[in-house]
């Protein structure tokens, strides 16, 4: 996303990209207009380390407890951006997106 963020705004499309806050030092470092969004990923990857080791159900529960406070911020970010946007482009686990 970021790579099409870049070439989309090489063509002088105005572009905002949403994703984890993991991402938001690449996108500056590609001069993307980046809004971080929910929780890191390497924090739900730290916080749920034993579930990866451990019985699938582990894992499940542990998304199943993080994703209504993903969703919950996803809208409140892309709502607002979504309102001055022509075009919404989602991918991965993007919930709000369609919406």
């Amino acid at each position: 996303m970021l790579a099409l963020a870049g070439a989309l705004g090489g063509r002088g499309h105005q572009v905002v990209l949403a994703g984890p806050p993991d991402f938001a030092a690449e996108a500056a470092t590609r001069k993307v207009d980046y809004r971080p969004m929910g929780r890191s990923i390497a924090f739900f990857l730290d916080r749920n380390s034993d579930a990866f080791r451990g019985h699938r159900f582990r894992l499940a529960l542990a998304i199943k407890r993080d994703t209504a406070v993903e969703v919950a911020t996803q809208f409140d970010v892309l709502g607002g951006l979504a309102a001055q946007a022509d075009r919404v482009v989602a991918a991965s686990l993007v919930f709000a997106a369609r919406s």
